[in-house]
């Protein structure tokens, strides 16, 4: 019987070899097309998540913020409170969230700007170099994209040890250190505000323009100045700060990691956590989160909402201590220059 059926459709097929080949033909180039729509969408949405990536797809972002009044009436009254250091997020809580959700978070990116400063050579008054010291975390280097070019990245125990330690970029090694080997070096870096710091080199980074913004052609190369990376305790030790946690972060994902998924869990995990906090709480998001609320008209009107985008973006309104901001909290120093809306 089976073969009384082959037999009779290749029969069949001989018989009408015009439309056989048409539909031959129809089924070839359907099948064709589905391959083909099929893997030019996965083209595109690998390289769109890839593209993601770089700009901060795959990060979680948080930063501490106060609790404001849910009454109107409170704010008459209200003033954004100081931040005490139980009141940081602290490396503890970054480590116990990472054990927690290993399959979601690497670690934390946090950076905090010490100053601007020279690098003076005293046996050669000629030979210096210009940098601006920014204290980070290893995974600030992975946030930002540098590529190690010698030595090593900062560590964690370089953090909670609040080393002496640098990683500098290869151009300011070779227009100062020539080419003598920079790692092991010490140099002395003496900031816009007087004070001297010494600083052992562990590493060499490959200086990327692209990411630190336009160079200035019009400096000559010796002049211009570059980012010196240290410990980003050291440099809140050396800012005398009162404190060793953080109020803005980036939390690095793992690659296969849902970033809604992620940020809710971290959400929650920080909810948790800062329940008994009154003053404080943490909010996360993500890159798709935060510009849905861009583009949500509701979320500009929300006052409780607005301190977020005018702390980071550092506007002030020129009011006077005391006063109101147009959306509706009050300055909390007249001295305070990036006080307004705190």
């Amino acid at each position: 019987m089976f073969f009384e059926n082959i037999k009779e459709a290749i029969i069949s097929i001989l018989s009408n070899k015009m439309r056989s080949l048409l539909t031959m033909l129809g089924i070839i180039i359907g099948i064709s097309s589905v391959i083909i729509i099929t893997t030019i969408g996965g083209s595109i949405q690998s390289t769109l998540t890839a593209t993601m990536n770089s700009l901060g797809g795959n990060t979680v972002s948080g930063y501490v913020e106060a609790r404001y009044p849910e009454d109107d009436a409170d704010w008459d009254t209200w003033i954004y409170p100081d931040m005490t250091q139980s009141d940081y997020v602290s490396q503890e809580m970054i480590d116990e969230l990472v054990a927690q959700y290993p399959d979601e978070i690497q670690g934390i990116a946090a950076e905090n700007y010490l100053g601007g400063g020279q690098i003076k050579d005293e046996a050669d008054s000629d030979n210096y170099a210009n940098v601006s010291v920014d204290g980070m975390t290893p995974e600030q280097f992975e946030y930002m994209k540098l590529e190690m070019q010698a030595g090593r990245n900062l560590t964690r125990a370089d953090n909670l040890g609040k080393k002496r330690v640098c990683v500098v970029a290869d151009t300011m090694a070779k227009n100062y250190f020539g080419d003598k080997d920079p790692i092991g070096e010490t140099v002395s870096v003496t900031m816009d505000d007087g004070s001297i710091y010494d600083f052992v080199v562990v590493g060499v980074y490959k200086y990327n323009a692209a990411l630190f913004g336009k160079v200035d052609t019009s400096v000559r190369e010796k002049d211009r100045s570059t980012y010196m990376m240290i410990p980003i305790q050291t440099s809140f030790k050396l800012q005398g700060a009162d404190k060793t946690g953080y109020e803005y972060f980036n939390l690095l994902l793992t690659p296969l990691a849902d970033v809604n998924q992620a940020t809710e869990d971290i959400q929650n995990y920080f909810d948790e956590v800062y329940q008994n906090n009154t003053n404080f709480h943490v909010t996360a998001s993500n890159m798709q989160s935060s510009m849905g609320m861009i583009n949500n008209r509701s979320y500009l009107a929300d006052r409780r909402r607005c301190r977020c985008h005018e702390y980071h973006a550092r506007v002030d309104h020129g009011a006077d201590e005391g006063d109101r901001c147009a959306y509706g909290t009050r300055r909390k120093a007249a001295d305070d220059p990036y006080a307004v809306c705190h």
